[in-house]
């Protein structure tokens, strides 16, 4: 593999371990932000206060709907014809290459910031009805898209279009910094804890608080947030109680049981128990650019699309993977930090993904990530 460094592309020796939390894709509640409107005729923006804005950048010359629906608060439904793009919070999302393949509808979004004067920060690869997509984060701001539905029209794919959900994640209605955690406690708070938790309180353990939503005979709603990330959800659980469910966040394997609830002042029995993700087995490791891929020797192939521009208080930046079978058919794309990991299972197999370091660049030949890929034993 050839390598070019421009300025701005400094490589660094890649670390040798991985460690630190999971970003995981969730749709979640926030605060519903205005979509605008473009009249490419006289280049004129309609901005959230519905006022005429003068502009002849790049942003003029993108169609922006003014079509979607809000489904629930922070959540927009946006019908989007092939070229088409809807707005939330200055971020734009386009809708390109509305497709068919191998059987499967699919489209690119091409992610661009009205503070870039329009300029695309990222494309990412959806396909229909495949749950929440990748966590998109363009400087401070968060979004999840989601694909409804699409339509193709084979004799005029100009007609074909699909229905996005889009979700502003940053702006939560619910803040986990203002959720009171139980002290009606019992474990180690380090790798076991066992709480009584009322609705809409919570429990925590090493910087993990998992929120208690609803409850329900039979079942309780969970919302995870992580609040050392700025309390970042990792989505809304659903466990029917009593049960145990296991969910990978990160390095780490948590496992929440709920053992009963009681219906009369509506609070759960609940533990949540923390170990770590061991797994020892073949690991492929390489520094690749954008576009080329490793081969995990296990079935799949792992590509790197893109570096995320900085976000979050450190100003990290996240590395854009999607993984192959070796027919180089896209099976799903996710978003991984540095010195995070995800844990993705096929063929029957256990497979982590982690990203040790990133180099952002300007352009795309600049970037590239040393990423590592180990097979569970």
């Amino acid at each position: 593999m050839v390598r070019i460094n421009l300025i701005g592309a400094e490589k660094r020796e890649p670390k040798k371990e991985f460690g630190g939390r999971l970003l995981t894709s969730a749709v979640s509640l926030g605060a519903l932000a205005f979509v605008g409107g473009c009249d490419t005729v006289n280049n004129n923006y309609y901005g959230p206060d519905g006022s005429t804005v003068s502009d002849a950048s790049v942003c003029s010359t993108i169609s922006i709907t003014d079509r979607c629906e809000g489904v629930s608060s922070g959540t927009s439904s946006c019908p989007l014809y092939e070229g088409m793009a809807a707005e939330m919070g200055g971020v734009i999302f386009k809708a390109v290459n509305i497709r068919e393949e191998g059987g499967v509808k699919k489209l690119n979004i091409e992610v661009s910031d009205r503070e870039l004067d329009c300029t695309t920060v990222m494309t990412v690869v959806l396909a229909e009805m495949e749950g929440p997509g990748p966590v998109i984060a363009v400087g401070s701001k968060v979004f999840v898209v989601e694909v409804e539905s699409i339509s193709i029209d084979a004799s005029n794919p100009s007609a074909n279009w699909a229905r996005l959900l889009i979700t502003d994640q940053a702006r939560e209605d619910y803040v986990c910094g203002d959720t009171p955690v139980s002290g009606r406690c019992s474990g180690d708070g380090a790798n076991s804890v066992r709480c009584e938790v009322a609705e809409e309180s919570g429990l925590e353990i090493d910087g993990m608080l998992f929120k208690v939503l609803d409850i329900e005979d039979e079942n309780v709603q969970l919302s995870i947030h992580d609040k050392l990330l700025g309390c970042l959800g990792n989505g809304t659980k659903n466990i029917a109680y009593p049960a145990s469910e296991s969910y990978v966040i990160g390095s780490y394997v948590y496992t929440v049981t709920i053992f009963g609830a009681n219906m009369e002042d509506y609070t759960v029995d609940m533990q949540v128990e923390r170990r770590a993700l061991l797994c020892g087995g073949a690991e492929t490791r390489g520094v690749i650019n954008v576009g080329e891929f490793i081969d995990s020797g296990a079935g799949i192939k792992v590509r790197l699309d893109d570096i995320m521009r900085e976000t979050g208080e450190d100003n990290h930046h996240d590395a854009i993977l999607t993984i192959l079978d070796m027919s180089d058919n896209e099976l799903m794309q996710i978003t991984v930090g540095v010195e995070d990991a995800r844990l993705i299972s096929y063929g029957g197999r256990d497979i982590i993904v982690s990203v040790n370091e990133v180099a952002p660049g300007v352009m795309l030949i600049a970037k590239w990530a040393d990423v590592s890929v180990q097979v569970c034993e």
